[in-house]
């Protein structure tokens, strides 16, 4: 949840405690936006299809009838749902659509039964709404991300879903996504260790690492090697070979040193990493993902007490658009819903988080 730091209107008066923020902000939302009618109007005051003219003769202007819900063409005589094959199609609850949009905007995420308790929908509801909004965020998470297995999140991996193999804990559909999927890697940085408090113990580590992670950590020894050396004898881009490097800094194999340096640890000191707390040994890079896995598994377990590892890269894409700001000011949401294709029950149903997942770092986090 937001601290009062986070929110847009703070002044002396604004609200502090986390409940009293999502309150405070009902009542804005209700004041501005009281029947569903006005919901509507703000949802699709700005559609393309509306925007774009007549479909079928291209004539604009446009008239919205039918409480909102029709589009009517003067020159054909013809009408038209306002959203047809848009984002927004056979909703049935505007108001609760528009309130979760509006706390997303304002860097706010309710548990469900509070968003439940406020807008007066059903949990199922709340939980279709946040899905969808989700999917529409994880859109968005093109560049500037990092690569983790997601079993770097598997301490919060609670929940079961239709991925879980019968009778085992929700943690199994890590293993079960590692065998169909072993080492893929669609954007060529990737980091495909466990990163996690609970890590095995160093004598088994090494069946976790990655072959790009294997080899790397067979060019490095105790004397320390450029980054650019290292770059010319694996043969990897700049990018790839960072990746493995966090990786194995993250695994206490490899330490990075002032000016691009890296050595190999001793395998006396070499243990996988137990606490996410800071590091010495790791470089900015490896500390600012650190810290973003952190910040991730507080949410997961303050706000939802676990998540599916199916949903994983939803969750985490929620995450992002609580934290951060500048990509996503008052607007860019509902924007980004205008801009989607439908989205329906069975994409929600058939979604399956990827096996490398894309984790928002911040600024300190640059692939070199």
């Amino acid at each position: 949840m937001a601290s009062s730091a986070d929110h847009p209107n703070n002044c002396h008066e604004s609200p502090t405690d986390d409940e009293t923020i999502l309150v405070y902000e009902w009542a804005q939302f209700d004041a501005a936006f009281p029947t569903d009618a006005d919901a509507r109007q703000k949802l699709h005051g700005t559609s393309e299809s509306f925007n774009s003219g007549c479909k079928r003769c291209r004539a604009v202007p446009l008239l919205i009838v039918s409480a909102g819900k029709v589009v009517y063409c003067p020159s054909c005589r013809k009408s038209s749902w306002l959203t047809a094959n848009t984002f927004f199609h056979n909703i049935r609850r505007p108001r609760a659509w528009l309130w979760a949009i509006w706390l997303m905007e304002r860097g706010i995420i309710p548990s469900l039964l509070q968003f439940c308790k406020l807008a007066g929908v059903a949990y199922s509801t709340a939980w279709n709404i946040f899905r969808k909004l989700s999917i529409v965020a994880e859109g968005r998470m093109l560049n500037n991300f990092a690569e983790v297995p997601s079993s770097a999140f598997s301490i919060a991996v609670s929940r079961r879903s239709l991925e879980t193999p019968a009778h085992a804990h929700p943690t199994a559909e890590i293993q079960e996504i590692e065998k169909v999927q072993p080492n893929r890697d669609s954007s060529g940085a990737h980091l495909g260790a466990e990163i996690s408090p609970e890590s095995a113990p160093a004598d088994d580590f090494d069946t976790d690492l990655a072959e790009r992670e294997k080899q790397v950590r067979d060019l490095l020894a105790s004397t320390p090697t450029h980054f650019d050396e290292l770059i010319e004898r694996s043969g990897l881009s700049t990018s790839q070979l960072s990746a493995a490097l966090t990786m194995l800094e993250f695994s206490g194999i490899a330490t990075c040193m002032p000016g691009d340096w890296y050595a190999r640890r001793t395998a006396l000191k070499a243990r996988p990493v137990r606490s996410m707390s800071p590091h010495s040994h790791l470089s900015a890079a490896g500390q600012s993902l650190v810290n973003a896995i952190e910040s991730a598994l507080a949410f997961f377990r303050t706000t939802f007490h676990g998540v599916s590892r199916k949903y994983l890269q939803l969750f985490l894409a929620l995450n992002w658009c609580r934290t951060d700001r500048t990509s996503w000011p008052l607007g860019a949401l509902l924007a980004a819903c205008h801009q989607s294709d439908p989205i329906t029950e069975a994409d929600v149903l058939a979604y399956v988080s990827p096996r490398l997942i894309k984790t928002s770092v911040g600024p300190n986090y640059q692939m070199q």
